[in-house]
C-alpha cells in the first residue's frame, strides 16, 4: 500500500455531468484497484456528492465568495502538503489554489486540460465573439487580457499538462506556451456499459420512439450551436416527417432553445431531455438512427465518443477535437462549421453511412484499457 497520496483540486465532483466530474468517476475507482490513495476538494453540498470512494472535503457554495476561496486553499494544503502528487481538475480556482500550494509544499502538480475554461467563460458570459484560436490572436480589455494571463501563468507553473487531443495540444503549446515536453496527452474514452443486452427496437419501445431518431448530447451552451442544429433539422424535418430529434443535456441556454422550437411548431419532432440519468442515456444511443454534434468548439466530444461505441452513423462540424476523431471513424462525416447547406446535406447521408464498415483501429485509439494504463504510467512517476 502507498505511503502517500494523490490530492485531487477539483471544483465540481459526481453526480455533477461535468466532463472533470465524469473523468472522477471514471478512473479514481479503478485507480484504487491499483492500490492508490486519494483525497479531494471540491465545491458544493456533501450530502448529494457520489460516493466514489475517498475522503472528500467540501466546500459550500452557499458561502461568501472570499470566505469560500479561503476555505478551499486551507482545505486543498491540509489535503496536499504530504501528497506524492496533486492531480488539478481546472486552470481557474482549482488551479491557482494549487499553485499557491506548490510555492509553499512543493507538491508537483498534474492539470488535466479538457477545454479553455477562460474562452468558455468569456463566451458564456457574451464578452467575446471569436473562436478559441482567435481568441488568442486578440488583444482585449484588461478583465479579459488578465484572465488570459492568469490561466497561462497556471499552465505554465504546473509540472505536467495533461491533455486530451491533439487539438488542446496544440492549445497548451502555441496559445499558452507550455513547453511541449512538458505536455501530455492522453486520449479521452468512453467505458462501456456492463450490460445493454436490449436490441435496438427493445430500446424503441422502453423509450417509446417512433419512426427515425437522431441523437444529439451536448452542454444547452452558446458554442454548443444548438440553434442552428435546430433550425436546419426542422427544415429537413419537413421534407422529412419521419425523423425526430432527441437533445440530452442541460445548460442556460435551455429556455431560449425551447422558445425556438415553440416558434418552429416542431414541440412533436424536437425534444429537449435534459440531464438524465446514464442508464436511459445509453437507452437513447442504442435506439437512435443517428448522431450530430455542431459545436463551434470541442476539446474531444464524450458525446461523439459514446455515438461511435454504439456504431451510430455521425454527423459533426469540422472543429477543434471533432475532426481528429471523425477523420478516425468511417461512419462519421465532417460538415463546416454553420454551412446549412452541407448540414442538410449530411442528413441524407445518415442511412447511407450506417452501411459503412467501422475499423477496428479506432476503438484501439480510444479504448478505455489503453487510457487507463496511459494514467497509470503517468502517475508511476511518482514517489509514493
Amino acid at each position: 500500500m502507498p505511503e502517500k497520496h494523490i490530492a485531487i483540486a477539483a471544483e465540481i465532483f459526481p453526480p455533477s455531468g461535468g466532463g472533470p466530474a465524469t473523468y472522477l468517476k471514471l478512473v479514481v475507482p479503478a485507480m484504487l484497484k491499483q492500490g492508490y490513495r486519494f483525497k479531494a476538494v471540491t465545491f458544493g453540498d456533501k450530502q448529494q456528492l457520489v460516493d466514489i470512494g475517498i475522503p472528500v472535503s467540501c466546500i459550500s457554495l452557499r458561502l461568501p465568495i472570499p470566505i469560500r476561496m479561503v476555505r478551499y486553499v486551507i482545505s486543498l494544503y491540509k489535503q496536499a502538503r504530504d501528497a506524492a502528487v496533486m492531480l488539478v481538475m481546472g486552470s481557474a480556482i482549482a488551479g491557482m489554489a494549487a499553485v499557491l500550494i506548490k510555492k509553499i509544499t512543493g507538491v508537483p502538480l498534474i492539470l488535466r486540460v479538457p477545454g479553455d475554461y477562460v474562452w468558455e467563460r468569456m463566451r458564456h458570459r457574451g464578452y467575446i465573439a471569436e473562436d478559441l484560436d482567435g481568441f488568442y490572436a486578440t488583444t482585449y480589455n484588461w478583465r479579459i487580457e488578465l484572465y488570459k494571463q492568469l490561466q497561462k501563468f497556471v499552465v505554465r507553473t504546473v509540472d505536467t499538462v495533461y491533455v486530451t487531443s491533439d487539438f488542446l495540444e496544440h492549445i497548451a503549446i502555441d496559445c499558452w506556451g507550455v513547453p511541449a515536453d512538458r505536455v501530455v496527452k492522453i486520449y479521452s474514452s468512453f467505458k462501456p456499459p456492463q450490460q445493454l443486452s436490449i436490441t435496438k427496437d427493445e430500446a424503441r419501445q422502453s423509450l417509446g420512439l417512433a419512426g427515425k431518431n437522431i441523437l444529439c448530447m451536448a452542454r444547452l451552451a452558446d458554442w454548443k450551436g444548438l440553434d442552428k442544429v435546430i433550425s436546419y433539422t426542422s427544415s429537413w424535418f419537413e421534407k422529412n416527417p419521419d425523423w425526430s430529434l432527441y437533445i440530452a443535456g442541460d445548460g442556460p441556454l435551455r429556455k431560449v432553445l425551447q422558445d425556438q422550437i415553440q416558434d418552429l411548431g416542431m414541440n412533436d419532432r424536437i425534444h429537449l431531455l435534459g440531464n438524465i440519468p446514464k442508464e436511459r442515456l445509453l437507452m437513447f444511443y442504442k435506439a437512435a438512427d443517428g448522431f450530430v454534434l455542431n459545436s463551434e468548439y470541442e476539446g474531444l466530444s464524450h458525446g461523439l465518443l459514446e455515438a461511435a461505441y454504439f456504431e451510430l452513423p455521425i454527423i459533426a462540424s469540422d472543429t477543434a477535437g471533432n475532426t481528429e476523431l471523425i477523420d478516425k471513424y468511417s461512419r462519421g462525416v465532417l460538415v463546416e462549421w454553420g454551412n446549412k447547406a452541407a448540414f442538410v446535406t449530411a442528413l441524407y447521408q445518415l442511412e447511407q453511412l450506417a452501411q459503412h464498415d467501422v475499423d477496428a483501429s479506432f476503438f484501439d485509439t480510444y479504448s478505455y484499457d489503453g487510457m487507463m494504463n496511459r494514467i497509470l504510467e503517468l502517475f508511476s512517476n511518482y514517489e509514493y
